[in-house]
């Protein structure tokens, strides 16, 4: 008795036997097709769909690249991690610089969350990036010094205004700084303070009246590397340009570091230009 070989469709098998000189047959519910042509109907749709997702993503990256759109690959290698980015506005930068905080903090937030409605925004976002590490900071032990330094403006954010704060000296100012608890939402500590030592009040190329006794406590990200905006002798130049200033810088300023900060920096401030200082510099080259 010759017998005919099996076939199968894609979902049920068929199945034919013959019996002596007749035949019986088992239907499923499609029709029979061969094994072949099952593999290259399945085969050749999903090879079209694969080349045709590799073109499309490759397209989607030259566009998202034009867009300033960074393009990184999961872990997986499945699903894009896509990260977009802003250009920091000029305008915003200043603005966030004179809200005391330096110029890569400002630039970085820009690129974060863009220019819109510029500054609140950006300043909570700011205060959130840094909490965890702040309230970490609160915890540690005080070094006694207060690294004072006169005829020395540092920059920072204000967690107190002078006004506010009125100190007999420069060495209570310090102990002020010392004793502030940080407070919500930033939880910045104090490790920045600035004093007014001068009877008539002090220069200061900002709006307002800076009076006799006035301490500011500030914050900056790395009092190690404490930003300055103002030491020593006022130049020439600067002082055609701001008729008012004096002759030396009339502010005492100091650092409150942390013990952990203290031996790891030996005691040994390293003073940095804020960015507050190169743009005061820019505005007085342009009104000249």
């Amino acid at each position: 008795m010759k017998k005919r070989r099996k076939s199968y469709h894609t979902h049920k098998e068929r199945r034919v036997r013959e019996k002596g000189g007749g035949r019986e047959r088992e239907f499923g519910d499609f029709e029979m097709i061969s094994s072949k042509r099952a593999f290259f109907l399945n085969f050749f749709p999903a090879l079209f769909l694969f080349l045709f997702s590799l073109v499309l993503s490759e397209s989607s990256f030259t566009s998202d690249a034009q867009l300033g759109i960074s393009v990184m690959s999961s872990n997986s290698g499945v699903t894009p991690v896509i990260e977009k980015t802003y250009e920091p506005d000029e305008k915003n930068v200043n603005g966030l610089i004179q809200a005391g905080f330096p110029k890569e903090k400002a630039e970085k937030v820009l690129r974060a969350i863009g220019n819109e409605n510029c500054c609140g925004p950006q300043i909570k976002w700011l205060f959130a990036h840094d909490l965890e590490r702040n309230k970490a900071r609160n915890e540690l032990k005080k070094h006694e010094s207060c690294f004072t330094s006169e005829h020395t403006d540092y920059d920072g954010y204000a967690n107190v205004w002078g006004n506010q704060n009125k100190q007999p000296d420069a060495g209570r100012c310090c102990q002020s700084c010392k004793d502030y608890v940080p407070k919500a939402p930033n939880y910045y500590p104090c490790n920045v303070w600035v004093y007014c030592p001068k009877e008539q009040g002090c220069f200061a190329p900002a709006a307002g009246e800076f009076k006799y006794q006035d301490c500011w406590l500030k914050y900056q990200h790395d009092p190690i590397h404490v930003h300055v905006n103002m030491k020593g002798e006022y130049s020439a130049e600067y002082r055609i340009s701001h008729p008012t200033a004096p002759e030396m810088v009339d502010w005492t300023a100091g650092v409150v570091l942390t013990e952990e900060e203290f031996h790891r920096s030996e005691g040994d401030l390293n003073h940095t230009w804020s960015a507050r200082s190169h743009w005061r510099k820019l505005l007085a080259d342009n009104n000249r």
